[in-house]
């Protein structure tokens, strides 16, 4: 009759990387108490891992309507909007997350992938640029460059894709 014990059976096979029968048991979590939130944030990461974004947004939608802890359920939740091509909803996400205090750079990355995805390139750019400037050098990947290259190819830029293009594949060749 209540979600938790579910909830703590479905940990246990976590540990043990059965996700099947993780996803059953929190299944039967909110099956018995459909408002057990921690059990819909698993179903929704879980679902998440295993790019089953339409799955992984029902889980979060359900879990952000029932937990208190708003900011970061808004923020997992942009990221599954993104994965599953809701690229209207996780740029409305992302552009109140990018404007808070906490904010991480991350999510400026991951705001201009989905501007990128819907066709906004120069506000693609514009967003991509935020992110260089508040990002480490170090702690920049090969597809950051990759992605802006792509982004300023679109906008007509191709001296300046062609030198984030260099230096994606000088981080990653492959």
């Amino acid at each position: 009759k209540y979600g938790k014990p579910h909830h703590r059976v479905a940990m246990v096979y976590k540990r043990s990387r059965n996700k099947e029968l993780m996803i059953e048991h929190l299944n039967q979590a909110v099956a018995a108490d459909a408002e057990y939130a921690p059990a819909y944030k698993d179903l929704g990461e879980t679902y998440y891992l295993k790019n089953e974004a339409t799955k992984a947004v029902e889980a979060q939608e359900k879990y952000f309507n029932i937990t208190e802890n708003k900011e970061a359920a808004r923020y997992q939740l942009a990221f599954y909007y993104l994965l599953a091509k809701q690229f209207d909803k996780a740029n409305a996400i992302f552009k109140e997350v990018i404007n808070s205090s906490n904010a991480s750079p991350v999510a400026l990355k991951y705001y201009a992938y989905s501007l990128f995805e819907q066709g906004k390139f120069d506000e693609a750019r514009g967003v991509f640029e935020q992110y260089f400037s508040k990002m480490k050098p170090e702690e920049l990947q090969a597809g950051d460059f990759a992605y802006y290259g792509k982004t300023l190819e679109k906008v007509g830029m191709d001296s300046l894709a062609n030198e984030n293009f260099a230096r994606s594949l000088a981080l990653d060749s492959a």
